[in-house]
């Protein structure tokens, strides 16, 4: 395994403990005078994890791309530390004299400290450039010929100025800089405001025209201006003249006048089916500096990401002529759905001023998006499932059975499949996951009308929170059958959960005739229902039996913390329908007395 260590780190690439100063670029700068001071740029970087001390550059004159014992050093200059992983560039001023040979220029960096070439990865000590040509130094002049700027400007806005310029000497500048300065007089000062820079290329004797886009700061008071343009501002060119570099332009920063007109805070409607009204009301104000004459505010439909142009027109509102700042609210009536738009989310398009009758300082934020969501119509027939009359006890114990009897009725038009019925603990009146389910009934298909008492015994889960709970009762609660009504499957009973009163399923605290859960029992009403066995009120409806600590023939429940099982659970059913079925006992009249 050792041979691999070797080629695993070199694979990872270097990862130094020490110092590694490289280089990583070199620009000549052109054309490459002879007898004068210029600037290269050189980059550098620290590929170690130790800062380094005081660099030095040296940049050597070569016939090549290797530095050989023949190449002249041209200038040594010290450069600053660099940090871990860190990276700069550079500018080294240097000489190359008349006389020097060679055609490329060598750049080395070592530590000052060490005072040698070379570190922990000496390949990146050093760069050679492309083939140069140094030449006899030129004589430079550049002059500033004209300047065009816009009378007047605006705070944050942007234009474009027009100057010449001229290159009087005899060599080509390739990247001759220039700028345009805001300034509070004809001179240039340190605070001034610099409105943008250009580099151009300019050869020797042209005449050269720029159209830069400039920006005035949006805090630039609104005085008048002189705007200069500098060339050479860093001096980097050694002129015969340096008095024509400039040249002057007179401006205004001024806001514009004109009205403004914006769109703002929609209130409505946000969802409907194909045909439905939209209610839309929506504040218009005029942010612009002079009135606003009356226009229309105008709405459209448009499917996402599509433009006004692209959009169903609905309906239009008068808009009032505002002061400048003044505000007012729309409300735009006869707009709806058109009749056959797709389902699905769609925009609200609110445009004032849509045919664009007022001329505004900005007509970018006259429109506003609103989403909408065209929603499916419900349909006209189905099936439809509602429950009805809950009856549940008021408390319930952890771990002990409990029965829950509900009416459930198809009040659609169509008959309904197979379907389940979830009954769960809440804290609110949504059956979601954080709820506990405490049993379900698999319901069977019902015809048109159909009406059914469903019997289920429930047990409280181990572990179920204790407090006041809401029972709920949901018809289909997987969602198997598209209703007409999916808002009336769901019925909320108010209990207790307590804390299991004894570990018999069968019996109290106190043996087989103490209390378990409670019987009292919540009847939420047959709403308007006739009861199943046409006595609603009576002694059979509100005393039904504990399940929890009944018994028949001696069957007990047994179920302890599970629950009861299935048989008991039916034969009970049985027992319950039984006793619904038998005929009231009618008292029967006293004898008569005999004398």
């Amino acid at each position: 395994m050792r041979p691999l260590l070797p080629c695993l780190l070199a694979l990872a690439g270097p990862a130094w403990a020490g110092v590694d100063a490289g280089l990583t670029s070199l620009t000549v700068p052109a054309p490459l005078e002879l007898d004068r001071s210029l600037a290269y740029a050189v980059g550098l970087r620290n590929g170690g994890s130790t800062t380094s001390s005081t660099l030095v550059v040296d940049l050597h004159a070569s016939a090549d791309e290797v530095l050989g014992p023949g190449d002249i050093r041209l200038c040594r200059t010290q450069v600053a530390p660099l940090g871990p992983g860190a990276a700069r560039t550079d500018t080294i001023t240097c000489l190359w004299t008349t006389g020097i040979p060679g055609n490329h220029v060598i750049a080395e960096v070592f530590d000052a400290v060490a005072g040698v070439a070379g570190d922990d990865d000496p390949a990146d000590n050093r760069r050679a450039s492309g083939p140069v040509t140094p030449q006899p130094a030129c004589a430079h002049d550049v002059q500033a010929v004209s300047l065009t700027v816009p009378p007047s400007l605006a705070p944050g806005a942007s234009f474009t100025p027009s100057w010449s310029l001229r290159n009087h000497g005899d060599c080509d500048l390739v990247d001759l800089r220039s700028r345009l300065v805001l300034s509070a007089d004809s001179t240039l000062d340190p605070g001034d405001t610099v409105l943008c820079d250009d580099v151009a290329a300019v050869p020797a004797a042209a005449l050269v025209t720029r159209t830069p886009t400039c920006t005035v700061p949006a805090a630039t008071p609104q005085v008048s201006w002189t705007v200069v343009l500098e060339l050479d501002p860093d001096d980097a060119l050694a002129e015969v003249d340096e008095g024509n570099n400039r040249a002057l332009g007179a401006t205004v920063v001024e806001v514009p006048k004109g009205p403004d007109l914006v769109v703002a805070a929609p209130t409505g409607t946000t969802s409907g089916e194909p045909g439905d009204a939209i209610d839309l009301s929506a504040q218009v104000r005029n942010d612009g500096s002079l009135s606003a004459a009356p226009t229309s505010l105008g709405v459209r439909l448009a499917p996402v990401g599509q433009a006004w142009e692209d959009g169903t027109a609905l309906c239009t509102a008068g808009v009032p002529a505002l002061l400048d700042g003044a505000l007012t609210t729309v409300t735009v009536p006869g707009c709806a759905v058109p009749a056959g738009w797709p389902i699905g989310p769609a925009r609200l398009l609110l445009r004032v001023d849509p045919f664009d009758g007022e001329a505004e300082l900005d007509e970018a934020n006259n429109e506003l998006a609103v989403t909408f969501q065209v929603i499916e119509p419900p349909p006209t027939s189905g099936p439809d499932l509602e429950p009805h009359a809950v009856r549940a006890p008021t408390i319930v114990e952890v771990g002990r059975p409990f029965q829950v009897i509900y009416d459930l009725r198809n009040v659609g038009t169509t008959a309904t499949p197979a379907s389940t019925t979830t009954l769960a603990l809440s804290d609110d009146d949504l059956l979601d996951g954080a709820d506990v389910v405490v049993c379900t009934d698999g319901v069977e298909a019902f015809v048109i009308g159909q009406l059914a008492r469903q019997i289920r015994g429930c047990v409280v889960p181990t572990g179920t929170p204790l407090g006041d709970r809401q029972l709920i009762v949901m018809a289909d609660a997987l969602r198997a059958i598209p209703e007409l009504d999916e808002t009336d499957n769901v019925v909320l009973v108010p209990l207790r959960v307590v804390a299991a009163s004894g570990t018999n399923g069968g019996s109290g605290p106190g043996g087989s005739s103490g209390p378990g859960t409670d019987t009292s029992l919540v009847d939420t009403g047959d709403t308007g229902l006739v009861d199943t066995d046409d006595d609603r009120g009576d002694t059979d409806d509100l005393a039904l039996p504990d399940l929890s600590r009944q018994g028949l023939g001696g069957l007990g429940c047994g179920c302890g913390t599970t629950g009861p099982s299935p048989a008991w659970v039916a034969v009970w059913s049985l027992v319950l329908l039984a006793r619904r079925r038998r005929p009231t006992a009618r008292p029967r009249a006293p004898a008569p007395r005999r004398g």
